[in-house]
């Protein structure tokens, strides 16, 4: 039975704060529950809307609740009406490389596609700096469509220390750097995109391990979408290192 206690911590979780403390996050709709139960993943709570019937997917795991209730738990305008809170998983210690690192990316659209990319193009690691939009969070869940769950995804306290100490090659997204066309990437590769606004900071483009690299473009456009940029560069790595 669902308690008016469980309902607030439900709606809590929709913060990143609370999804820390508790180490617990919310996974919603069919096909990203789809993609969690795929992957092994097991949830402490399943909760459906009571409106539904029984043929409902899942509905024999779920605790039905009334809709204004559902509503309240529901991080959509339009819930599907179903949702499963799962423990977060735990952190890997090693990085299995090649990787992305994202410093400062605030959009979670942006996260999730860029773990999605991640996933297709076999990057096994995205890294986050602490102030990149929570992966945990219900719209980089949704974003990612079951590709959180394929992939080892680490925020890390200190995101420069990390870039020294783990990444035996850096690649940066730089307006400034070699070409894409003619750049190599290395096997181990972190590939490091910045901040949609204002790119990767001063400090993290100052490493004197990384390397440059800068995607030609002919328009007018005064950059590309961060997502789009790590589509590229996933594509240009994997065609480097698996297309013979």
């Amino acid at each position: 039975m669902i308690s008016k206690a469980n309902l607030r911590f439900f709606t809590s979780l929709q913060e990143r704060r609370y999804r820390q403390e508790s180490g617990f996050f919310v996974v919603e709709g069919i096909k990203p529950l789809e993609e969690a139960f795929k992957c092994g993943m097991e949830p402490e709570w399943m909760i459906c809307n009571a409106a539904y019937a029984p043929s409902f997917p899942f509905y024999n795991l779920c605790e039905p609740i009334s809709d204004p209730d559902f509503k309240k738990i529901s991080s959509l305008k339009s819930p599907e009406g179903i949702l499963g809170v799962f423990p977060l998983p735990i952190s890997e210690e090693n990085t299995l490389l090649p990787a992305f690192a994202l410093e400062s990316i605030q959009d979670p659209g942006n996260v999730g596609a860029i773990i999605r990319i991640a996933d297709w193009f076999g990057i096994p690691s995205v890294i986050c700096s602490p102030d990149t939009a929570d992966p945990w969070q219900p719209k980089v869940v949704r974003a990612s469509m079951g590709s959180l769950f394929r992939t080892r995804v680490k925020v890390v306290s200190d995101f420069q220390d990390f870039l020294l100490r783990e990444s035996k090659s850096l690649v940066l997204a730089n307006m400034e750097g070699e070409p894409l066309s003619t750049f190599q990437f290395p096997k181990e590769a972190i590939m490091v995109l910045g901040n949609e606004g204002q790119g990767l900071s001063a400090k993290i483009q100052n490493l004197t391990e990384a390397q440059k690299v800068n995607i030609p473009g002919s328009g007018n456009a005064e950059s590309l979408n961060v997502s789009v940029a790590a589509g590229i560069f996933a594509w240009q790595y994997y065609q480097q290192n698996h297309v013979k």
